[in-house]
């Protein structure tokens, strides 16, 4: 995978294996980049909550939904 940031808070996230990609806000890359380090629920959260305050009410929500679609483009596994 290769995650290319952009100046202007977006990102492109590139998998090589089936040439797909997908763009992500900053708090996009926040979450991604958490998962790749290894961090569960409760540690995105807290790298969220460092980088961005306030957090909004439904960020589990939000969590749940990017995670889902990065499953669905093949860039992770459940």
């Amino acid at each position: 995978m290769s995650l290319r940031e952009e100046f202007d808070d977006w990102a492109l996230l590139y998998n090589p294996d089936n040439g797909r990609s997908v763009c992500f806000t900053s708090t996009g890359v926040s979450i991604w980049q958490s998962l790749s380090t290894g961090k569960d629920r409760d540690g995105i959260i807290q790298a969220l909550t460092e980088e961005f305050d306030p957090l909004p009410e439904d960020v589990l929500e939000d969590i749940k939904i990017f995670c889902d679609q990065i499953v669905r483009a093949g860039f992770a596994h459940t």
